[in-house]
């Protein structure tokens, strides 16, 4: 358990002793005593007295730590109470008298090497700047101290941690070190050492090398240097031997700051009393970024270093041409200086041979250099006149040079001077100079120009450069951005100046690429002119590619009203050997009384002849004028080639004024190739003023024929050629002509609208009979029909030729028990020629007190017929009312009942018909005369007469139903004439 200092009192120790009686007097500097002394305190003394003195047993107590200096080691201390900040307490006796002699119990101690000698690390590698030493542990001892020296004698085994020796850099470290503070005299003293040695005394250390001297172990590195035979101590400083350990391996690899690496094969310090004796350190080096003459791997120079304390000095020679990038680098001087482990100075001087450059007799440009640090870069810098060197065809003159690099390769280059450019002269026809700098970037050099251009002439242009730069590596030149202008001779700017025409010339891996615009136009001889674009490759192969674009203006054109003058716009294109080519009016030009526009004429052609070709335009027709309100009307135009095709289009953007007549044509297209037209199609549209309507018209032309079709737009009403008031009204929508080979076509379309009002049947009839189509052709006088109705109730029934039309629409309509309707029947017919429309009411009935009659059948036709001049061009509209097919009449009062229907079938020229009346019995007629009062012609008819059974009169039988025989009308003089019923027919009863 530790001494506890608390409720204690604390004498001064110069209460009981004076320092010159303090035993420990000379193992503390004088320099320190006074304030040493003045710290240490006790308690718990005694004292008693014995014939060789005054002995005192005492708590000796003290802050912080009790360092005691052995006498002829001035950098060794043993301290006690190392690193404490609080109080320290030790039991001990002194002895006063004339052996004075102070024994220490149970002391924890440690020897503490001063940093003059070996300095303290972190753990982070730097030196621990906060510590006086290093401190080497010795344990818990009792410590005998007299005049002669220790009591009994010391001698400890003990361990070195990681410390850096002297100033050098060099780290050392030891696991098994003696402490030797008088020897025992049984205990052998190490081979060769003095008996007289007091220190500390190291049989073999490890050595590390300075901190950023990295051992390289990815590069095979297995040597170690150690240390030999090391001391601290007797005479002062460190001595002893460091050495190269070949047992593993022949080579030391290591990596200096800046990324300089090193591989040692011979390393041998000596040092003597903190002095470096001898050094004998060889090897190889290599720099980084500096490589063979291959460029490929890193360039490694004979390396020999001396060490001088805290100095190194690193001198290397090379046997062979090395590279930066591609930069070849001769070197005459090679050497670096390092202060504690901090490269201080380097001295590197050669000569550098630039890629791409030559001097005038046109050798490889050989620049002289010096090699310096900055900035953590290696620089080469020139110090000596730059000889004159070319660039290609441009001379150079370079007024400085300096470039830094790592081991990254080159970080930058800087330089400047004069480009001095082929044929390109000042003022005075002398050879011009650009000034220049150099720069680097991306593992390329480049050249621009600096500050302003003097005039320049080219041959008999005159010129100068707005922009002026060159990139090139070591496969020559990769890139140029010129750019520039020049006067043509001949030209007139408009001003009467020479014309200015801007430029730009550039080079790409081994290729010039050039292109020329002009910011205006010009004049050569009586045209105006304009190069807007004048671009190409060149390279060893020749032209590679090729174009021009600019305008031109042709004498006699002259602009629209209102318009500057009229150029024509052109393009020119060569790429892969074909010709690209186009051509377009960006304005309107007059050639006679006419207005044309090209838009776009464009085109290829190559060994295989045209590839394609387009052009775009437009047109004003002379006494066309736009419609009101827009502007000079003009017709579209296009014609395109692929693949031996043609294909053109046509489309007015605007409606013209022709005379009195509006015309829009908006869509014309076709297609033409070596069989001829196959397709041709115009849209368009026709006003006529009579008519006051708008026509759509539609023209198609193919390899056998024609359609011509012009029709009303959708949603205006038709054009009206027929209108009866109170009666019908016929409107024309659409009229078409075509051919198609032999066959030719003609239809229409048209509206009727029936406007009769007839009393109760009006309402069954269809209110407008629209015809969508209906076409007739020859010569096999075919008809087809697309038509519909329209009641007023909303009704609509339509058709067409190849479905037709026969429909029976129930109505079953009876109004106020006068009319009744049944059906209407609906039928279309093909006439060949022609079509016949019929509409027709079934089972109408009329009631009017005690007489009532039925109709069957009776209705409206429509019959279309071609005919030359017919009241509708080539055809002819019959419209006609179908007579009934079916008529039944009847009268039945308390007196009288009669009856009667008679069946007429027109068709198959044939009738049938019955009778009653009854007047309280039943008469029946049996003959009469026909209809057409033709003598020559009798028919006898059998008519069944109708008993009347259970109270069934007449009436009755009309409504339910009479059957009748049936007689074919014919001449009674004929030989075929028959009498009487057919056979097989045979009167039959009602009911």
């Amino acid at each position: 358990m530790g001494y506890n200092l608390i409720g204690r009192t604390l004498y001064p120790l110069s209460d009981l002793l004076s320092q010159s009686e303090f035993p420990l007097l000379a193992y503390i500097p004088p320099d320190a005593l006074q304030s040493l002394f003045d710290g240490l305190y006790y308690t718990d003394a005694e004292a008693y007295t014995l014939p060789e003195g005054v002995y005192l047993n005492l708590r000796l107590a003290f802050e912080t730590e009790l360092a005691l200096t052995p006498p002829g080691l001035p950098g060794l201390k043993l301290v006690a109470g190392a690193g404490g900040n609080g109080w320290t307490t030790l039991q001990v006796q002194f002895l006063i008298g004339p052996d004075a002699m102070a024994e220490i119990s149970d002391i924890p101690l440690c020897l503490r090497v001063d940093k003059s000698i070996l300095q303290p690390m972190l753990n982070s590698g730097q030196v621990d700047e906060s510590k006086p030493g290093v401190e080497i542990p010795l344990g818990t001892v009792t410590l005998k101290i007299s005049k002669d020296g220790f009591v009994p004698d010391l001698d400890i085994t003990a361990s070195i941690p990681q410390s850096m020796l002297l100033n050098t850099g060099f780290l050392i470290q030891a696991n098994t070190i003696r402490v030797i503070f008088n020897p025992p005299l049984n205990s052998a003293l190490p081979e060769g050492l003095d008996p007289s040695f007091r220190g500390v005394y190291i049989n073999e250390a490890a050595i590390f090398m300075p901190q950023g001297w990295e051992e390289d172990s990815s590069l095979g590195s297995n040597a170690k240097i150690v240390g030999k035979k090391l001391i601290i101590g007797t005479d002062g400083g460190f001595s002893g031997q460091f050495l190269l350990d070949v047992s593993q391996s022949s080579l030391l690899r290591t990596t200096l700051p800046g990324g300089i690496r090193i591989g040692l094969d011979t390393f041998s310090l000596i040092f003597d009393k903190k002095n470096i004796t001898q050094s004998d350190i060889r090897g190889k080096l290599s720099i980084p970024g500096l490589k063979d003459s291959s460029g490929q791997n890193d360039a490694e120079l004979l390396l020999a270093v001396s060490l001088t304390n805290a100095s190194y000095y690193f001198s290397a020679t090379v046997q062979n041409d090395l590279k930066i990038g591609d930069i070849l680098v001769n070197l005459s001087q090679c050497a670096l200086t390092f202060q504690q482990s901090k490269l201080q100075d380097i001295r590197i001087a050669g000569n550098l041979t630039l890629p791409v450059l030559s001097d005038d007799s046109g050798q490889p440009a050989v620049i002289d250099f010096v090699f310096s640090m900055d900035q953590g870069y290696y620089k080469l810098s020139t110090q000596t006149t730059i000889p004159p060197l070319m660039l290609g065809a441009f001379g150079l003159g370079l007024n400085s040079f300096s470039m830094s690099f790592d081991h990254a390769g080159v970080h930058a280059l800087a330089a400047d001077g004069q480009l001095i450019i082929p044929g390109l002269q000042n003022e005075q026809s002398q050879s011009a100079a650009i000034n220049i700098l150099f720069s680097y970037a991306n593992s390329s050099y480049r050249v621009e120009a600096a500050g302003t251009f003097p005039p320049l002439k080219l041959g008999n242009f005159s010129l100068n450069f707005s922009k002026f730069s060159i990139v090139f590596n070591h496969n020559g030149i990769t890139l140029t951005d010129i750019q520039g202008w020049l006067e043509i001779p001949g030209t007139d700017d408009g001003t009467g100046a020479l014309t200015r025409i801007n430029f730009s010339l550039g080079e790409n891996a081994g290729t010039w690429t050039f292109s020329l615009g002009s910011p205006q136009r010009f004049k050569i001889g009586g045209i105006e002119a304009g190069i807007a674009t004048l671009s190409g490759t060149i390279d060893s192969l020749g032209l590679q590619a090729f174009a021009i674009g600019g305008w031109l203006e042709i004498p006699g054109t002259e602009p629209r009203a209102g318009e500057a003058d009229a150029h024509i716009t052109f393009a020119l294109a060569e790429s892969a050997n074909t010709w690209a080519f186009s051509l377009g009016a960006e304005k309107p030009l007059a050639i006679g009384g006419m207005e044309v526009g090209i838009t776009n004429l464009s085109g290829s052609i190559n060994a295989q002849g045209l590839q394609a070709f387009a052009i775009d335009g437009w047109l004003e027709i002379p006494g066309a004028e736009p419609a009101t309100g827009d502007s000079d009307a003009h017709i579209n135009f296009a014609l395109a080639e692929s693949a031996g095709t043609w294909t053109f289009a046509l489309g007015a953007e605007k409606p013209l004024t022709i005379g009195g007549m509006e015309v829009g044509i908006t869509n014309l297209s076709g297609t033409i190739n070596a069989q001829g037209l196959q397709a041709f199609a115009i849209d368009g549209w026709l006003q006529v003023p009579a008519f006051e309507i708008t026509l759509d018209i539609a023209i198609t032309i193919t390899a056998h024929g024609f359609q011509i079709t012009a029709q009303i737009p959708a949603g205006v009403d038709g054009l009206t050629v027929l209108d009866i008031e109170d009666i019908i009204q016929v409107q024309l929508r659409k009229l078409g002509i075509g051919k198609e080979n032999a066959t030719w076509a003609f239809s229409f379309g048209l509206k009727v609208t029936n406007r009769m009002d007839i009393p109760v049947v009006g309402k069954f009839l269809p209110q407008s009979i629209t015809f969508n189509d209906f076409t007739y052709s020859t010569p096999d006088n075919n008809i087809d029909l697309d038509m519909s109705m329209t009641w007023q109730d909303g009704l609509i029934i339509g058709g067409n030729t190849r479905d037709g039309i026969n429909a029976l629409i129930p109505v079953n309509k009876d109004i106020e028990s006068v009319f009744f309707l049944r059906a209407l029947q609906l039928s279309t017919k093909n006439l060949n020629p022609g079509l016949g429309v019929s509409v027709e009411l079934m089972g109408a009935k009329f009631a009017i007190g005690p007489f009532t009659a039925v109709v069957d059948g009776m209705g409206l036709s429509a019959d279309f017929r071609p005919q030359d001049h017919g009241n509708l061009g080539p055809l002819n509209v019959g419209l006609g009312i179908i007579p009934p097919k079916g008529l039944g009449v009847s009268l039945k009062t308390d007196m009288l009942t009669a009856g009667g229907y008679l069946y007429l079938d027109f068709e198959n020229e044939r009738y049938a018909g019955a009778i009653e009346i009854s007047v309280k019995k039943q008469i029946c007629l049996n003959r009469d005369r026909l209809a057409d009062h033709q003598a020559a012609r009798w028919v006898e008819r059998c008519f069944p007469f109708a008993h009347h059974q259970h109270g069934v009169s007449g009436a009755d039988h009309l409504e339910h139903g009479i059957f009748s025989c049936w007689c074919r009308r014919a001449d009674r003089n004929s030989p075929n004439h028959r009498s009487g019923c057919p056979p097989g027919r045979r009167a039959a009863r009602s009911g």
